[in-house]
């Protein structure tokens, strides 16, 4: 299970350290009680290329209390997914397995759960990375992989076409690689981080995939 959503996480609120990934001005004006605050625009987020170093988000994770084996929920504004994806994806990259995404965001909390406005009181903490392959690749990967692998490209249709770089020397995409457009797999509904699962299966199934295939996203 990877979404929770704000029922179950107000059952279970003592089992789980709570991660607020929006802005610090956000998390000022209010946020869920007991949250730590942990910017998506801040290190260890604020990147253009792979994940943050194994430094950084150990020292950041570490300052907010957290250990390799603290459960955690993490949620952001719910208007994208960007933020929660992002931190889960990294956080199983570095070997973080109890790692929950709070379905809807802060927006599906209201109502459901206590909020404040006053941050909790955090003991720092020693936060242990272990590597686990199989969630991101170095382009030595990447390339070891292809014609092995399906590449979908989840960028803007007008990257995929080279027609606009944003800051890329070239533009187009891997050669043989699936238009995939982001967007689709977001929340098209309240109440949700992602699309609706009969929608992302129908997403994948018209990209011609199947959850046998191997995949890489880029």
């Amino acid at each position: 299970m990877t979404l929770i959503n704000a029922k179950e996480l107000r059952d279970n609120l003592a089992q789980y350290t709570i991660v607020d990934l929006r802005s610090k001005r956000e998390y000022d004006t209010a946020h869920i009680l007991g949250a730590v605050s942990l910017p998506a625009g801040d290190a260890p987020f604020k990147t253009t290329i792979g994940p943050p170093d194994v430094a950084t988000w150990a020292s950041s994770l570490g300052r907010c209390g957290i250990t390799h084996d603290t459960p955690l929920v993490v949620y952001d504004d719910g208007a994208s997914g960007r933020a929660v994806a992002r931190f889960w994806y990294v956080a199983k990259y570095y070997g973080h397995s109890n790692v929950f995404i709070l379905n809807g965001g802060f927006g599906a909390a209201l109502g459901m759960l206590p909020t404040s406005t006053d941050a909790p009181q955090v003991t720092p903490a020693i936060y242990t990375p272990v590597l686990t392959l199989g969630y991101i690749l170095d382009l030595r990967g990447a390339m070891d992989n292809y014609g092995k692998a399906t590449f979908l490209d989840v960028r803007s249709p007008e990257e995929y076409a080279g027609t606009e770089l944003r800051g890329n020397p070239r533009g187009g995409h891997i050669p043989g690689a699936i238009l995939a457009v982001m967007d689709n797999f977001f929340a098209d509904a309240p109440g949700q981080s992602f699309a609706d699962p009969k929608k992302l299966a129908q997403t994948m199934a018209n990209l011609g995939m199947r959850k046998s295939d191997f995949i890489i996203t880029y």
